[in-house]
């Protein structure tokens, strides 16, 4: 019978929140225009999550009755990525979590350290005067961490926001700002950072949500989408206000040398005079193919994401040197919907796809240099010992010795989702509704370096996987259910199938869509 043990969730609580429904790249909308569906209390509000709690209790909270939370591995798939201001060190979004590289050298990334937060990780910024990393952490608001050692960063402490913090997150002094997705731009001083207070709080739309912003001096510029653009002036942490405005759709924004540099899915880019905040006039603009979502200038040239995987999708160049007639150069293919840089590299990731570093020192003309894999999703866990093993973008092995700090110690590149244990072997699965799916037995009698011995191609979908002995039973939907047995792990062969559709058969009877099992006894 299946068991579930502790370790369940702490490796998938944080990174399962967002990854739940993952679609392919030509289908899905950058998280602006998806859709959300969930059960909720009525007196709840996803995106402001108001629900009528005294003001000196804290809003999230992670420990319950008798389950307290020890530790996680985090990372997944990303929806956010920065860097430090010389472009040599990159902060990439995973998960909940932030993988650290050394980007000096584009072609060859070297891996500093990892971040594990509470949360997903929607935006970050990096302060150089006190090597602090902020982060915007959805449920868990926005944490602040010492990353004076990238190796062995120590987390300060974490602030509560009105409303989930994924619009952008900038630091200055003693005060963070915090850009929220329906509730506002919050501020915060932080000169304990063990204990954030909120100071000021500035609504921007009833109607429309921030998912991006930028920092330049004292204001911040949010991008609303069908809103425009607002722009809030932070100069007074107590009171924080709107400034002034451009109607103009946008869903992401730049800031750089007096002017502000827009993008719209549904338009291009667009480039606003902002010497007078009150009153922005635009003094040029470019159309472009595709789904322009988000922006990074870089001297003479912006670098446009372009979230489609058609025409236009990837990276595109355009000439700003001259405002008021910005030119299109060029565009590295891809899908692109978070974008970072500066110096010679330039980086992006988006949807399901690994960060792509590019190499800039032809500003026009971009050109690959490293592509780093990423984690996507986590849906099961096996636990055996010391040991914890799972499928995510590849088959990986946790030492969880020590339950505060699970690390991965092992991996091999065949994708899975399911898997269940059986001595020195793992059975290995998809949780697939495509067909050919291998059922891929693996060999973990050394944890640190796991590798497939052999496989059974199931031709039809497979859902769900039990063992008992020597045999899997793997659920299979319309196709019922299939038995491999792996007693040669090299060597996995059917030796039944059962409770398959085929033309005319009784439902129930001859046929049944099997989506689940489990053992009990001589019993499934």
């Amino acid at each position: 019978m299946k068991t579930r043990l502790p370790f369940f969730c702490l490796l998938l609580a944080l990174p399962f929140i967002s990854f739940a429904q993952l679609v392919s790249p030509e289908n899905r909308l950058p998280v602006e225009q998806q859709p959300v569906a969930v059960s909720m209390p009525e007196n709840v509000n996803l995106f402001t999550f108001q629900h009528l709690f005294p003001l000196d209790v804290e809003r999230f909270e992670f420990d319950s009755m008798n389950v307290s939370y020890q530790g996680s591995w985090a990372l997944g798939q990303s929806f956010s990525v920065s860097c430090n201001g010389p472009g040599n060190i990159l902060f990439v979004g995973s998960g909940a979590g932030v993988i650290v590289l050394d980007v000096s050298t584009p072609s060859n990334p070297l891996h500093l350290g990892e971040v594990h937060t509470r949360g997903l990780v929607d935006a970050i910024y990096f302060d150089e005067l006190t090597n602090r990393l902020y982060l915007c952490t959805y449920f868990s608001g926005f944490e602040i961490w010492d990353v004076s050692d990238f190796a062995a960063q120590v987390r300060l402490g974490r602030g509560s926001t009105e409303g989930l913090p994924r619009g952008g997150i900038f630091a200055s002094g003693d005060y963070v700002y915090v850009v929220t997705v329906a509730n506002g731009v919050q501020v915060f001083d932080v000169s304990d950072p063990s204990s954030p207070v909120n100071t000021g709080n500035c609504p921007l739309s009833a109607t429309n949500f921030a998912w991006n912003s930028a920092k330049s001096g004292n204001y911040i510029f949010v991008a609303i989408g069908n809103g425009g653009l607002k722009v809030v002036d932070v100069s007074d942490p107590a009171n924080p206000h709107i400034a002034g405005s451009s109607t103009y759709l946008t869903t992401g924004v730049w800031v750089e040398n007096g002017y502000a540099y827009i993008v719209a899915y549904n338009f291009g880019i667009r480039i606003l005079n902002i010497s007078n905040i009150s009153g922005i006039t635009q003094v040029g603009y470019k159309s472009l193919t595709g789904y322009p979502y988000r922006i990074k200038v870089i001297g003479n040239y912006a670098y446009v994401a372009n979230a489609t995987s058609n025409t236009g999708g990837g990276i595109n160049v355009i000439d700003i040197s001259t405002p008021a007639t910005p030119q299109f150069l060029s565009t590295y293919a891809g899908y692109a919907e978070y974008i970072a840089g500066n110096g010679q590299m330039v980086a992006y990731t988006g949807s399901s796809y690994p960060c792509t570093i590019l190499d800039i020192s032809d500003p026009v003309n971009p050109a690959f240099a490293f592509s780093y894999p990423l984690p996507i999703s986590t849906i099961d866990v096996a636990v055996s010992g010391n040991y914890a093993y799972t499928g995510n973008n590849g088959f990986r092995v946790f030492d969880i010795s020590d339950k505060t700090q699970p690390v991965q110690v092992g991996y091999d590149s065949n994708d899975g989702a399911l898997v269940e244990l059986s001595g020195d072997n793992a059975v290995y699965i998809r949780e697939s509704m495509t067909a050919n799916n291998p059922v891929m037995i693996m060999d973990i009698s050394n944890p640190y370096a796991p590798y497939k011995t052999g496989q059974y191609m199931a031709p039809v979908m497979t859902n769900d996987l039990i063992l008992k002995e020597n045999h899997a039973f793997i659920a299979c939907w319309w196709d019922g259910f299939r038995v491999v047995d792996f007693q040669d792990p090299a060597n996995p062969v059917l030796v039944a199938h059962t409770f398959g559709w085929h033309n005319g058969a009784i439902p129930g009877e001859e046929y049944c869509y099997v989506q689940a099992l489990d053992l009990e006894g001589n019993y499934l």
